[in-house]
């Protein structure tokens, strides 16, 4: 449709609501695009060094696992070591607001046999699962004694692993209910390494494993993972991979991209920087590659990858960052957020830029009804409603297809959105009211009015001036 806008022979008037109106739509978009972004954000709190008196040997954590609560900020917290085999227990203070105030090492135990681990979650009745890159697999242990007690069997496309790119993730729902762990980068018939030009793909693999031992395969999901984030060259070191995932309570997950990169050279020296990136991921449209013809390979196919929304990228630490490889849901703080709790790979001492460190976030759902992601439930909302009406897979809100409050992007904009953004209107992200509160909700119509009113407003003001 064409719209022909014949302007007032008045200049002041036609430039100024020109001017107006341009605002309005960019601010329309920027709206619009904002609501397509997350349904949870995450703030980086600290970083503490491990203190590792205890166990003057930890080195190379490359996966966590929260263990259980220890009373007041006290909380216990499994890492594992891609070497030497072992499982080891910390102890780690979090505060109300997801701050680290302590973290120690306290125990080891020792798993056997050992296998390059990379990934950890709490298995069934007292049992950890790892998952590891020399065969690869995921392999259930005793906690308690470190007895090695099965090996649960993957799909057999992870066979095709390039060396040092399998299993590198684990995660378990809070519920206990499902795992989900990935390779960290592609497998050699699915497409090429990362490089600073492209990304590469991996397989999200979704199981379920019983304490009887029942192991119950889910689908599979490509994933894109980013480029190298920096830099023009590469070499054996420089890469971007997955290297974690966290299960969060809606059913979504966070994946923690890794990614090493070249910023410059020095008298012929490479110059590394880390940069690690969290996004939050959910599955509407996308394909389940785990059949037939995907299980053979996906260069050459068509399929459509999962959805990934950046909540955090930097480097760990500051500077040129470090090298953080696990994350897991740490204990949940007032307010409905949850502690996130990251773990470094010191390399054995090898890596200059990274030592035993504890990283800390803050994960928070976004305001229920914000739709524009401003922390405020109000009238540019019903702006991104209204623009969004119809559309399938913004997940705005709660729907009767199976979206929830924290935005799932399985359902459709429709009524339902508008209804329950009325419910909320004037909450803020602190879990209160803002200054409109108590304000009545204006009605579409009103909506409209007001804008252009606002577009007068302003003209009629620079005119009198």
């Amino acid at each position: 449709m064409l719209i022909r806008i014949h302007y007032s022979p008045l200049p002041i008037w036609s430039d100024v609501l020109r001017n107006q109106l341009s605002t309005l739509l960019c601010i329309c978009l920027c709206a619009l695009s904002a609501a397509r972004a997350h349904a949870w954000t995450v703030t980086p709190r600290n970083t503490l060094t491990i203190n590792t008196t205890a166990v003057p040997g930890m080195m190379e954590l490359s996966g966590a696992a929260y263990r259980a609560p220890l009373g007041g900020s006290s909380h216990q917290l499994y890492a594992i070591q891609d070497s030497g085999n072992q499982l080891v227990t910390l102890t780690v203070g979090v505060a109300t607001d997801g701050t680290l105030t302590s973290a120690a090492a306290t125990a080891t135990q020792t798993l056997s046999p050992g296998y390059d681990f990379e990934g950890l979650a709490l298995g069934p009745a007292g049992s950890v699962l790892v998952a590891e890159e020399s065969t690869p697999a995921v392999r259930r242990y005793d906690e308690a004694t470190g007895a090695a007690l099965a090996m649960l069997g993957m799909p057999p496309v992870y066979v095709n692993s390039r060396a040092n790119f399998a299993f590198e993730s684990l995660t378990r729902t809070p519920d206990g209910s499902t795992y989900w762990t990935a390779n960290e980068e592609a497998l050699n018939p699915d497409g090429f390494l990362s490089t600073t030009s492209q990304g590469t793909i991996v397989r999200l693999q979704r199981f379920s494993y019983s304490a009887a031992g029942t192991l119950t395969l889910g689908p599979q999901y490509a994933y894109a993972v980013d480029p190298i984030h920096i830099g023009t060259t590469t070499d054996s070191r420089t890469r971007s991979g997955l290297v974690d995932l966290v299960a969060l309570p809606d059913s979504t997950l966070l994946t923690l991209e890794r990614s090493l990169g070249i910023s410059g050279v020095v008298f012929g020296v490479p110059l590394y920087q880390y940069e690690d990136r969290i996004y939050r991921v959910t599955f509407a449209g996308a394909t389940d590659i785990s059949q037939s013809p995907f299980n053979s390979g996906l260069t050459g196919q068509s399929y459509a990858t999962a959805n990934k929304a950046l909540l955090w990228k930097g480097q760990v630490g500051g500077g040129l960052g470090q090298n953080m490889e696990g994350l897991a849901l740490g204990p949940q703080l007032p307010g409905g957020g949850w502690s996130l709790l990251g773990v470094v790979d010191n390399g054995g001492g090898a890596d200059p830029l990274s030592v035993n460190t504890l990283a800390a976030f803050a994960l928070a759902p976004s305001v229920a009804g914000d739709f524009n992601g401003n922390g405020i439930v109000d009238a540019a909302d019903y702006v991104v409603w209204r623009k969004s009406l119809g559309e399938t897979g913004t997940g705005l809100a709660a729907d009767a297809t199976g979206s929830d409050l924290l935005g799932i992007p399985d359902g459709v904009v429709d009524q339902f959105d508008h209804d329950f953004w009325r419910a909320h209107f004037g909450q803020t992200a602190s879990g209160g009211s803002g200054t409109i509160a108590n304000a009545a909700i204006p009605e579409p119509a009103t909506l409209v009015l007001l804008v252009f009113a606002a577009a007068g407003w302003s003209v009629w003001r620079r005119r009198a001036a």
